[in-house]
């Protein structure tokens, strides 16, 4: 799949937990497959901010997926919160239920702005009601970068790896 997308320069979605034995994985995959945009969706797998901070100096195709990553504040607990933390102990906070970001992760998308896209996430019909409190949610996460970052994570960032137009 990966060489195939690399042929036709479209990125491969992988939805995976930074746990030790997945993050190892993806390590093989990137090293394999250098040619391939790879997004790795819920925030790089929901990891440690210094661990994303990592792949994201290694492994220029990588690209972290935000989707579920913003907390809307009319359910407040989801992917973004560290739910369910008692599944895996590797999880880290993207945001706080009351909406605020985690400092770290705030730090990590504006040292690599050009590696983040949002997106929701919803893939399933009982969630599609559920899409405008999660875009609501994204705006008010990305009000807490600088406007270039949020910019970038916002749209920009998609419209150049989906080959949108740009401004």
């Amino acid at each position: 799949i990966v060489d195939l997308a690399a042929r036709f320069d479209v990125p491969v979605v992988i939805h995976a937990e930074a746990e030790p034995q997945t993050c190892e994985q993806m390590r093989r995959l990137l090293n394999r497959s250098p040619n391939t945009k790879i997004i790795w969706e819920h925030n790089c797998g929901r990891g440690p901010a210094a661990q994303i901070a990592e792949f994201l100096k290694n492994y220029p195709n990588l690209i972290c997926g935000l989707g579920q990553m913003a907390v809307p504040l009319t359910n407040p607990y989801g992917y973004g919160t560290g739910w369910p933390a008692e599944r895996s102990k590797h999880i880290t906070v993207v945001q706080y239920p009351d909406g605020r970001i985690n400092r770290k992760m705030r730090d990590l998308f504006e040292a690599f702005p050009d590696r983040f896209i949002i997106g929701t996430d919803i893939a399933h019909p009982f969630q599609y009601s559920r899409y405008n409190d999660m875009i609501i949610a994204f705006r008010r996460l990305l009000s807490q970068l600088e406007p270039e970052t949020a910019r970038k994570i916002g749209y920009e960032n998609a419209e150049k790896l989906f080959g949108g137009t740009q401004k």
